[in-house]
């Protein structure tokens, strides 16, 4: 899964593109400010973003931390996360001597668990991306960072059905909303 940044040259056509819509098209100086300034907004939100974004609503980026569930790490990693991505650790292992599972190595193993998530939701990310679902706007950082707390098997019941499930704290919907709005693929 790579980065999607918008290159300079993306910059200078999005401004083109407003330019002919005000002059052209009725959009007011006010209005392509307001148009603008969400634009800019959405195309910095990098992949980086997100994972950082992710790394502090989960752990406050506490690389060392294991909740009271037994999550572990910086993107608080469950043992069935960590057997997904290959690792060969336990959480027994992790809560022992945390430096089995350093910072860098929770960073890789979060990507190729986004990586798997996005193939497992691929299908449902095409059809629905950019459309609203049980009251919840569908964007693919969403539905990752959703996948990420509950798992892309949930994630596909609230597409289909509107199951929406919680951790206890944090529902499955919150992390839809609250990670929407970031460029990632």
């Amino acid at each position: 899964m790579g980065l999607f940044r918008l290159s300079e040259g993306y910059y200078i056509l999005l401004f083109f593109l407003l330019f002919f819509a005000i002059k052209f098209g009725g959009i007011t100086n006010k209005k392509f400010a307001i148009v603008a300034e969400k634009t800019i907004a959405i195309c910095e939100n990098t992949y980086a973003d997100f994972e950082n974004a992710i790394a502090f609503k989960e752990s406050s980026n506490r690389w060392k931390i294991v909740n009271k569930s037994g999550y572990i790490g910086l993107f608080q990693f469950g043992q069935s996360a960590i057997n997904a991505v290959g690792l060969k650790i336990t959480v027994a292992e992790f809560k022992e001597n945390p430096h089995v599972f350093p910072p860098t190595a929770q960073r890789q193993a979060f990507k190729r668990l986004v990586n798997i998530n996005a193939k497992i939701l691929n299908k449902y990310i095409k059809q629905y991306a950019g459309k609203t679902i049980h009251g919840c706007y569908i964007s693919t950082s969403g539905l990752i960072a959703a996948a990420h707390l509950a798992g892309a098997g949930n994630v596909i019941k609230f597409i289909k059905f509107g199951y929406n499930p919680s951790d206890g704290h944090t529902r499955l919907t919150d992390y839809i909303n609250k990670f929407k709005n970031y460029n990632i693929n």
